[in-house]
């Protein structure tokens, strides 16, 4: 991804200054010909991409030889992301919502930025840690969350102990985290979003016991009060009118109930970390589930061995690629076929999965084995 240090700023000028110009023949394009011929047709399809693109991310985008460029007016603001055309569109453009709501979440409504005054300064991290995670890991390229997997017996005990912190009107709901996993939630997917990827970019350290953040949630502004335990990072949304010392108090004595509990409920001291030979064959390669109701995604890690790079290259292009056939074209499922390898991408209104496999699979393999592998993530 381009950062301000090297994106061609004469390119990014002419291109910003020109938006208004971009933006109109990509929203107003018309056939003036009835000629038919491949390349018109082509070129005839090209523009309707253009146009639901725009439509589906809000973006305009444009291209040059190698490169492209992809604009969002947020506000009175304008967010730049330039990056190479392998990378595709579909997946860059989910990093601008990414940037957005961390920005909703710290600045508030975007028609209250003030891009001269000082409330940029400090978020130059967040944003290029956004960027260059969304470069190596799957679940940050798909704007997802890592949950632990835990039984749902433990999740009921969990829920009810964390309630014991939310016993009055100031409190809105907490979090608890394992490192960047959640372990259980009881704020809404968008708050547990939020307070999750501040703690992810801005994270705790031996040296700072306890972190307060105004956010902006729900049309009004709370805090966002954090500690560091033995193990975890316990996240309470408080309003702003709470008293520092009363949410101190509640941490404090939160804190050692749940130590109590590690040993009696089991409760994991690191990260679940899913092999991709504890689900699967050789034949499969990789597989990826992301749950669209909570973000949760599932991206067991590839198998290690000399192939584990061109293993990765193959499942980036191939993410990339489906991402933006699928939205192109309003296709539910795809089948994609590349350097001795198959692709199989599916989404519906509940989850999104995509499959690599060896090319000896059949389309029904590929398909019996996606069946399976989904009956095992729910």
């Amino acid at each position: 991804m381009g950062t301000g240090a090297n994106l061609d700023l004469g390119v990014v000028g002419s291109f910003v200054s020109s938006a208004n110009s971009f933006e109109k023949f990509t929203g107003n394009l018309q056939l003036k010909t009835r000629r038919h011929s491949v390349e018109n047709d082509h070129d005839l399809a090209s523009k309707s991409i253009t146009n639901s693109f725009k439509k589906a991310t809000n973006c305009s985008r444009f291209q040059r030889k190698d490169e492209q460029y992809l604009l969002r007016n947020v506000g009175s603001l304008t967010m730049l992301i330039n990056c190479p055309l392998e990378d595709g569109r579909d997946l860059v453009c989910s990093q601008f919502n990414e940037v957005e709501t961390i920005l909703n979440a710290i600045l508030g409504p975007p028609d209250n930025w003030r891009p001269k005054s000082s409330q940029f300064v400090g978020l130059h991290d967040i944003v290029c840690s956004i960027l260059t995670k969304s470069e190596t890991c799957p679940v940050r390229l798909l704007g997802g969350l890592v949950y632990m997997s835990l039984s749902q017996d433990t999740h009921d005990k969990l829920d009810q102990l964390m309630g014991s912190m939310e016993n009055d009107e100031f409190t809105f709901g907490s979090l608890i985290l394992l490192e960047d996993s959640i372990m259980h939630s009881r704020l809404s997917t968008e708050e547990t979003y939020v307070a999750a990827m501040l703690m992810q970019h801005r994270p705790m350290n031996k040296y700072s016991k306890y972190r307060e953040i105004p956010v902006f949630s729900d049309g009004e502004w709370k805090k966002c009060f954090a500690t560091q335990t033995k193990w975890y990072t316990v996240v309470l949304l408080v309003s702003m009118d709470s008293n520092l010392g009363s949410v101190m108090n509640k941490m404090e004595y939160f804190e050692p109930k749940l130590e109590e509990k590690v040993h009696l409920w089991g409760l994991p001291l690191l990260p679940t970390i899913h092999d991709i030979n504890d689900f699967a064959g050789l034949d499969v390669i990789a597989y990826i589930h992301r749950d669209t109701t909570t973000g949760k995604v599932f991206a067991p890690i590839l198998r290690n061995g000399p192939l584990v790079s061109s293993h990765r290259a193959i499942l980036w292009w191939f993410l990339r690629r489906s991402k933006d056939l699928l939205e192109d074209f309003g296709l539910d499922e795809l089948h994609l076929v590349k350097s001795g390898y198959r692709c199989y991408a599916i989404k519906n209104d509940k989850h999104e999965n995509f499959l690599l496999c060896a090319s000896q699979m059949t389309e029904a393999d590929i398909l019996s084995e996606y069946k399976r592998l989904l009956d095992l993530v729910k």
